[in-house]
């Protein structure tokens, strides 16, 4: 079971790293584009913007991860799948876009003709809005997924310390075991309290 934990959680891992590296390179790629036209479209949906605000978070969950501070929870996954899947389709309808507005410049009459790329801006302000569901959805993920580790974090360190007293402490029962003198304990310097039913002891050295 904790092999198979270790190997998931590589693999998970590796997905997170993989998945991030094709969403900064499409952000690159979006952020290539001169053309006035194409600039304005981004500039109507903010992209650029947006686009810098996703790269931070995907670089910021990368970090924690490579830290050790986060493991990524399946869900955490398909957040970055989907906001990956979204921001491809936005650079490669842009690249569309592109290329057709080089394309209808070379077509005669091309001021009184209607542009073939006019349906993919329609696509691209879907796209733009899913993008702001699925980047909401991937900071609430995160942050779910970050209180989770912080929290088995936490459960973990009151388990040790909790061994660490329990390793400080030996329990015996009188009607088993029986000590002989107070000058024994006195040289041991060693407390003895008894617990409500008077059952067992609790005896702690005090120089431990």
């Amino acid at each position: 079971m904790f092999l198979s934990s270790m190997i998931g959680s590589a693999v998970g891992q590796e997905f997170v790293s993989e998945t991030s590296r094709g969403i900064i390179g499409h952000i690159k790629s979006i952020w290539s584009h001169t053309d006035p036209n194409i600039l304005e479209i981004m500039e109507k949906y903010d992209l650029k913007g947006r686009c810098k605000i996703i790269e931070s978070i995907v670089n910021e969950i990368n970090q924690q991860i490579n830290q050790g501070k986060l493991t990524p929870s399946n869900s955490l996954i398909l957040a970055l799948e989907q906001v990956k899947d979204i921001i491809d389709n936005i650079s490669h309808t842009i690249e569309k876009i592109d290329n057709g507005i080089e394309t209808h410049k070379t077509l005669w009459f091309n001021r009184w003709r209607t542009p073939k790329y006019f349906p993919k801006l329609k696509k691209l302000d879907i796209y733009q809005q899913n993008m702001s569901i699925r980047y909401d959805n991937l900071v609430r993920v995160f942050a779910l997924n970050h209180h989770y580790n912080k929290s088995e974090n936490n459960k973990s360190e009151n388990n040790k310390s909790e061994n660490n007293q329990n390793n400080n402490q030996i329990i015996f029962n009188p009607k088993i075991s029986k000590l002989t003198t107070d000058e024994y304990l006195e040289k041991e310097n060693i407390n003895i309290q008894s617990d409500n039913d008077n059952q067992t002891v609790i005896i702690t050295k005090n120089d431990i």
